[in-house]
């Protein structure tokens, strides 16, 4: 259902209010500075429901933030317990939670925090949610191209994909999909003010990618068999037919 369902979900939540909110205000008058939903609602003469739009926004945010920090721990413990990250960030504490992995991530965000609020105080705002909207389109350029090639394998198999019971209809629209997000990405390079967060951004992804071919071609590598109970293999489950 949540797959059937969540193309829905981003129209109504997502591209129908952005459509609204196009119609409605100049790009000229959009910024970080204050809440776009909220800046409309004032512009349109509704100060005190802008009021109340902006306390949402700010209890969202930080509900935002606190999943954001719990997901990307739980995610390097992840990585750890793999073998796709250092040993040691894959441990448990007594009360069963990955504490290296939280002090890992929290800590190098309290610096970077610390030194923008002396050095950058104008900028760091913009270019931490540049690179979070970078790394996090990437993320999901990388789901679009594990479907592509979950396809392409299934086929390659004899496998009909029509059988799978989450699947995508219009494989096309994946690959467009695909394209639209890398061009996105692509034009920050043409922006001087936003280069160094597209190096950085992309320095965050390549390197970890070359430390990990290195490890693995010298042999640091950890082999784990991450299956659970009752879980298969692609090849178990997806034979040649």
């Amino acid at each position: 259902m949540a797959c059937k369902s969540v193309t829905y979900r981003i129209a109504g939540l997502y591209l129908l209010p952005i459509l609204l909110l196009v119609l409605l205000v100049p790009f000229s008058q959009s910024g970080v500075d204050n809440s776009i939903f909220s800046v409309t609602l004032e512009k349109y003469g509704l100060g005190w429901l802008a009021a109340g739009v902006s306390v949402v926004i700010i209890i969202a945010a930080f509900s935002c933030a606190n999943s954001g920090f719990y997901a990307t721990t739980r995610c390097l413990y992840s990585l750890a317990v793999e073998g796709l990250a250092p040993k040691k960030l894959g441990a448990l504490n007594k009360h069963a939670s990955p504490q290296n992995a939280v002090v890992f991530t929290i800590v190098p965000m309290w610096i970077v925090l610390i030194l923008g609020s002396f050095f950058s105080r104008g900028n760091l705002y913009a270019n931490l949610l540049t690179m979070s909207g970078f790394t996090g389109t990437l993320c999901w350029v990388g789901i679009i191209a594990s479907q592509l090639i979950f396809r392409r394998r299934l086929k390659a198999r004899g496998h009909d994909v029509k059988n799978l019971k989450a699947r995508v209809d219009f494989p096309g629209i994946s690959v467009f999909a695909l394209v639209a997000q890398l061009v996105g990405l692509l034009f920050l390079v043409f922006d001087r003010e936003k280069l160094p967060v597209f190096i950085m951004a992309v320095s965050a992804i390549v390197i970890p990618v070359i430390i990990r071919v290195i490890a693995k071609k010298t042999g640091y590598t950890r082999v784990l068999n991450t299956l659970k109970n009752g879980e298969l293999s692609f090849d178990e489950k997806y034979p040649q037919l």
